[in-house]
């Protein structure tokens, strides 16, 4: 279990920062600043008033700490009027309906996410003062009650400080993190076992400790990286516009092995803490109520206590400036994907995936072409295609007429394109929509092909890149960028 320092008294470090000594100023300021890091210091308006109206400092040495230190303070406080605006819609917005008590049917996707949970386990979350999470954390303990699950553990964290309990000759078998689990860790090294390597979401690794003077939100640090293909990202961030405010909370569970041992990881986290508590409310309310007569949500067929699940929603929040109304809020489901199945909502039930990204690679120097594209990536992994067939290259030149004019595509221009066809010869209409076919299988709801339509819909955001220049960005930062 990691050292918790006791909170500093407020009373006695003001009176060394009062203090006619420069000794006791400079100690009082070095105080002041690793509370604050330490998360051991609250810091609240009143309290920062204390410390503007203190008389100006004239030695030297003690006017370097107060600058650092007041970055922390100014990070502390943040801009108060926004966040305490936002903190207002996870007060009780999606609260689940209170008539009818949680259950586990043996198929349902929450069951399944959970129930390790009843061997010894973590509930993690942190205790640095700028951390919101504690409502997020009542969520997921109303699931994991301490009548069905005595052996969960909840444990308070500080910054980088995380460790595995000593349970004598037990082991915890599933750790939960309530918030974006890189900054339980002490960098890389320590976060390397823990993490999943094969992960398609992950946090820009930006220290908040680093920056302390940032705004709210801020899309340095307020988002999740969806991983595209190598140096290619695409930043899901938490932003607001007026009074809108929208966020972005990311689930997780997968298997690490941690010491020689297999441990379950669950994170939910978000962009800020209003995605934190929609990710807690995804996995831990929302898996729980039921869609009509269709029930709840299923897992996949064949699904282990081992597999893997990667679920990102998408929070709006509309607020009420005046703060005479609650909060208007709806969290929705962006992409759910468990074991290499897909949910698709409309349909109530797992399908094949649907690429949402494709990215292209090809020599620097050279125009990208159906002739000149060397990789081709779909949502964070090679496509699997021959790599010198005709299915590839007319996908690749899908690709680039989406990518340059939209996502309709004539068959036509598709037919007559030589640098698809292996003798360099053009195509029938008809031929094309026979490999079309093919791709479809492939694609599933990502190519619309619509019976007797002279064009096809490709619902792909393409992305374009020179191999080189994708290699440098990924080889340069890629801890800082994924």
């Amino acid at each position: 279990m990691p050292r918790h320092e006791p909170p500093i008294p407020w009373p006695e470090l003001l009176r060394m920062l009062r203090s006619p000594d420069p000794e006791d100023r400079k100690e009082g300021w070095r105080k002041l600043y690793h509370g604050l890091r330490g998360g051991r210091i609250h810091m609240t308006q009143q309290r920062a008033d204390k410390l503007l109206s203190l008389p100006p400092e004239k030695d030297a040495a003690v006017q370097e700490l107060i600058e650092e230190a007041m970055l922390l303070v100014n990070a502390a406080m943040g801009d108060k009027a926004v966040e305490e605006k936002a903190e207002e819609v996870i007060s009780a917005p999606f609260a689940p309906p209170a008539a009818e008590p949680k259950v586990m049917p043996q198929d349902s996707l929450g069951r399944w996410i959970w129930l390790v949970f009843l061997e010894p386990s973590i509930i993690a979350q942190l205790t640095d003062t700028r951390s919101r999470d504690e409502r997020a954390v009542r969520l997921i303990a109303r699931v994991l009650d301490l009548f069905t699950f005595p052996k969960v553990m909840f444990q308070d964290v500080e910054l980088g400080s995380f460790s595995l309990p000593v349970l004598g000759t037990a082991s915890v078998d599933a750790v939960c993190f309530v918030g974006r689990h890189c900054l339980f860790f002490d960098g890389p090294a320590t976060l390397a076992d823990w993490e999943w390597k094969e992960a398609r979401y992950r946090f820009a690794r930006l220290d908040p400790r680093q920056s302390p003077s940032v705004p709210w939100p801020d899309p340095r640090l307020h988002r999740i990286n969806e991983f595209v293909g190598p140096g290619i990202i695409v930043p899901h961030s938490a932003q607001l516009e007026g009074d809108q405010l929208t966020d972005y909370g990311l689930i997780q569970r997968y298997v690490a092995v941690v010491n020689g041992h297999p441990i379950v990881v669950v994170v939910c986290a978000g962009c800020t803490f209003v995605g934190t508590y929609a990710a807690a409310y995804w996995a831990a309310s929302y898996l729980f109520e039921k869609h009509g007569a269709k029930g709840l949500i299923p897992h996949p067929d064949r699904l282990a206590w081992d597999s893997s699940l990667e679920t990102v929603v998408k929070v709006t929040a509309q607020l009420d400036p005046k703060r005479v109304r609650p909060p208007q809020v709806r969290v929705e489901p962006v992409d759910v994907r468990c074991d290499g199945w897909a949910w698709c909502l409309d349909s109530f039930q797992w399908e094949r995936p649907s690429p949402k990204h494709a990215a292209l690679y090809y020599p620097e120097g050279e125009a990208p072409s159906p002739a000149s594209v060397t990789e081709v990536w779909l949502d964070g992994k090679p496509a699997n295609l021959e790599p010198d067939s005709e299915n590839r290259r007319l996908l690749i030149a899908a690709c680039l007429k989406a990518r340059a004019n939209g996502p309709i595509v004539s068959i036509r221009g598709l037919a007559d394109d030589t640098t698809i066809w292996a003798d360099g010869q053009p195509r029938t209409q008809q031929y094309v929509r026979g490999r079309l076919s093919n791709l479809k299988r492939y694609l599933n709801r990502s190519l619309e092909l619509g019976r007797g339509s002279s064009d096809l819909r490709l619902n792909l955001e393409v992305h374009a890149a020179s191999t080189e220049a994708s290699t440098r960005r990924w080889m340069s930062a890629p801890q800082a960028e994924y």
